[in-house]
């Protein structure tokens, strides 16, 4: 069983050399070349980022904590990171493993935190809280056996996570039906993506779940709204003088 060591990382001294800067400014230049929303261009800065760093995975987990529930997993990116540690972050973020502690939330602060595990490897993390309860965390990792990341390797890393807010901020379309403020806050997601005319795969995709549980969201929103079909669904929101927003 994997048992995670962890420790905070101080600000870093390390000076950065012209070609650094360079390379960094052309992974900021691409992203904004880019088509498609803040996901795609998050995906380029961070897969950019973790063959700098040399990492082999790469994730970015967005929870929120709840005193009396479970912690929800609200959105999520994942690339080549396997299950294990996955499961291993999810909990990190959540602030459900020893070490997974925080300084109280500030919204221009980003907590780093190094971990190693003799079965998991290295790994960086970056937290940062949208709200007393909404925190969001992005995770470079190697897989073991591996050296650690380096001082400069770590320094990078800090650099463009720290530097980059926006790669925290989730992708949430708003709230634009009023009784959806009532909601749970995955339901109520579900609810915006399908008045926006999207599949239950694409938003499956979007919010990285398994159709599924997308089908059992839709459920609970008939049920809420006392519907029986989709188009009853989206008609009730349309009294409610709603308007659909453009897709990206």
């Amino acid at each position: 069983m994997a048992s995670l060591s962890s420790r905070p990382l101080p600000p870093s001294e390390v000076s950065y050399s012209e070609s650094e800067i360079r390379m960094l400014a052309c992974i900021l230049g691409r992203a904004i070349a880019i088509p498609g929303g803040q996901k795609a261009k998050k995906k380029l800065i961070l897969n950019d980022l973790a063959r700098i760093v040399r990492a082999d995975d790469l994730a970015w987990i967005l929870v929120e904590i709840r005193a009396t529930q479970p912690p929800l997993l609200l959105d999520s990116l994942k690339i080549c990171f396997r299950h294990k540690p996955f499961s291993l972050f999810q909990k990190f973020a959540a602030l459900e493993l020893p070490g997974a502690t925080v300084n109280p939330p500030n919204a221009n602060s980003t907590d780093f935190v190094l971990h190693t595990d003799a079965e998991l490897g290295f790994s960086l993390t970056a937290s940062k809280f949208h709200s007393a309860t909404v925190r969001s965390t992005i995770a470079l990792s190697r897989k073991s056996p591996a050296e650690p990341f380096s001082e400069r390797e770590i320094a990078i890393s800090t650099l463009v996570l720290g530097e980059i807010p926006w790669l925290h901020a989730q992708d949430f379309p708003p709230m634009s039906v009023p009784s959806a403020k009532d909601l749970p806050r995955r339901p109520a997601t579900v609810l915006e993506f399908l008045l926006q005319g999207r599949s239950r795969k694409e938003i499956g995709d979007r919010l990285g779940i398994q159709p599924n549980t997308v089908h059992g969201y839709v459920r609970f929103l008939y049920a809420h709204y006392g519907v029986s079909s989709h188009s009853s669904l989206l008609q009730q929101c349309l009294h409610e003088g709603m308007r659909p927003t453009p897709r990206e």
